[in-house]
């Protein structure tokens, strides 16, 4: 899939997860919807700035845009990161989602865990990436060694 695909995917999904939190809990104040897509892009969107990383320790300070694109960073290391990928947080989010007291806090903490479980289904749907490697355990686990024969190139 293009990156411009998996952007716009992100972004729509987004959108449609901060629409979801909003309506449920934003008691229906553009404020509030305002910080529900704020929340929403950050689960959904900015949650693929952790690609940064893994690049920054393939590469160091040499960004190429091709090389980051397309995931070369994944196959020079042999190792994939991604901290930001994980269903661990999603967990946890909803645990705090559940305990919540605030309508306010309700609507941001489900903006950004929807957002994120919508990301990391798109991902795993269009990439054919098994569910097991969204797991972070799973990962350290396996000292975050990347099977360059599976479709793992882009989380």
């Amino acid at each position: 899939m293009s990156t411009y695909i998996d952007v716009f995917l992100h972004v729509i999904f987004s959108l449609l997860a901060a629409y979801v939190a909003w309506k449920a809990y934003g008691d229906n104040k553009k404020r509030n919807l305002f910080l529900s897509v704020v929340y929403a892009m950050v689960g959904g969107v900015l949650i693929d700035l952790d690609h940064f990383i893994d690049n920054l320790l393939a590469f160091g300070w040499n960004f190429n845009y091709r090389y980051f694109i397309t995931g070369e960073y994944f196959l020079k290391t042999g190792k994939t990161y991604v901290f930001f990928h994980g269903f661990e947080y999603l967990i946890i989010l909803f645990v705090v989602f559940f305990f919540a007291k605030t309508k306010m806090i309700k609507m941001i903490l489900l903006s950004l865990t929807l957002a994120m479980a919508f990301h990391l289904g798109v991902d795993i749907i269009f990439y054919s990436i098994p569910i097991k490697n969204y797991f972070i355990l799973y990962r350290i686990f396996n000292d975050f060694k990347v099977d360059i024969a599976s479709p793992l190139l882009h989380l």
